[in-house]
């Protein structure tokens, strides 16, 4: 375990490290959709900082997962804090992990250890994307700064080692597969893919090459879907026209956030198809309002993708097995990192100059009262400065020690 590998002044400094979040382990991918916005969550988050309660956070949230990554202000306001902030997970189960166990966790899902498809490669953006709002809002602390760089790193030398997502393996991927699986009796089908996010940037390449199918692209802004129709050898339509008037459809792929469902009895009526229409529906929350089965549609969600993708997963989870000694290695890494830094030596720099100042003075008084103020006060500089540059010596002496008892050093 972790813990063997590393000092207990690492510890000391790692107990600031809290995860509060869920995830497609103990919740229903779908039901992560009724979560606050990152821009409320940032607000409160604000909060607590200014509260003193931590000195920073990141939140992680994509299709699968909901995880609150916390600097603490104390590691002794944990309680405090999981109170506050956890309210916002309600009615979902959460979990709440401290120290090495939270550094550990961020660097399995960095290295997608902990996705729902083993081995997919989409969370490293994720990751980034999480880790850049958080400096935007102005909330990302030294730890996590340093905590983020390392686990993306350790991502990097996880699927080095273990070609673990050397064949590249998402969601839209296996939602490809899915779509190549059901259509693949039918000439030329068309598939509607609403949205223009990044699930639906992935997705049309790997149902390009999945199925020989007309790709029909659909969003609000309609220059955003006549781009991905460039890139994708596919057409274009308004979201507006699509929901009126509707398209030939064999299959619709949808991947975008709205209020209420964009998919719903009403827009099947308007879709032209000679079989069943199958509804991709990679969103969160859902967007398809239709049973999951119907004279005239079938429908693959988020839950029935993690069903597939468990079925699937164990060549990846014995890849998975060889990448969880590296991941620990990289958390004992920073840990040792965060250790050296956080000996905080300033109260001792403080006494030393402290007590220069006052034999100063002494000696100044004692032996150099004849002279001028301006004289004094010349000699009191040099002093000073000669006891500032030995506190620098000796401090630099005493923190090399230090570092060396905490490893083991003789």
């Amino acid at each position: 375990m972790i813990r063997d590998i590393t000092n207990p002044a690492a510890r000391a400094h790692m107990d600031r490290f809290l995860l509060i979040g869920t995830s497609h382990r103990i919740v229903p991918p779908t039901a992560l959709g009724a979560l606050p916005a990152r821009e409320d969550v940032a607000r409160e988050l604000a909060a607590c900082r200014r509260d003193g309660l931590i000195a920073g956070a990141v939140l992680l949230a994509t299709c699968n997962r909901y995880e609150l990554y916390i600097e603490l202000g104390d590691p002794s306001s944990a309680a405090a804090v999981e109170a506050r902030l956890g309210a916002m997970f309600d009615p979902l189960p959460r979990v709440v992990l401290q120290g090495f166990e939270c550094a550990l966790h961020l660097f399995r899902v960095t290295g997608s250890l902990d996705s729902m498809v083993l081995g997919e490669n989409q969370i490293l953006g994720q990751v980034k994307t999480a880790w850049h709002a958080a400096r935007e809002d102005g909330l990302c602390s030294t730890l996590l700064e340093e905590a983020f760089r390392e686990a993306l790193g350790s991502a990097k030398a996880i699927r080095n080692a273990t070609g673990l997502g050397q064949r590249p393996v998402s969601v839209a991927s296996l939602a490809a597969r899915y779509l190549a699986d059901r259509l693949r009796a039918r000439h030329r089908p068309v598939v509607v893919l609403l949205g223009a996010g990044e699930m639906i940037r992935k997705a049309a390449p790997a149902l390009r090459e999945a199925v020989d199918a007309e790709l029909v692209f659909v969003n609000r802004s309609l220059d955003k879907a006549v781009d991905l129709a460039h890139r994708n050898g596919g057409r274009a339509l308004p979201l507006d026209r699509f929901l009126a008037e509707g398209c030939a459809a064999d299959a619709v792929v949808v991947a975008v956030r709205s209020d209420r469902p964009l998919c719903d009895a009403a827009l099947l009526a308007r879709l032209r198809c000679d079989d069943r229409v199958e509804f991709v529906d990679l969103s969160v929350p859902g967007q398809v309002a239709l049973p999951a089965q119907g004279p005239r549609h079938r429908v693959f969600d988020m839950d029935r993708l993690r069903e597939i993708s468990e079925a699937h997963a164990e060549e990846r989870r014995r890849a998975a097995s060889r990448a969880e000694p590296l991941a620990e290695q990289h958390v004992a890494r920073l840990a040792q990192r965060v250790a050296e830094r956080g000996l905080d030596l300033r109260e001792v720099r403080t006494a030393h100059l402290d007590l220069a100042e006052r034999e100063a003075e002494a000696r100044i008084r004692r032996s150099f009262a004849h002279l001028s103020e301006a004289d004094r006060e010349a000699i009191r500089g040099i002093l000073l400065t000669m006891a500032r540059s030995h506190a620098h010596l000796h401090l630099k002496h005493m923190r090399e020690q230090l570092v060396g008892a905490s490893r083991g050093e003789g």
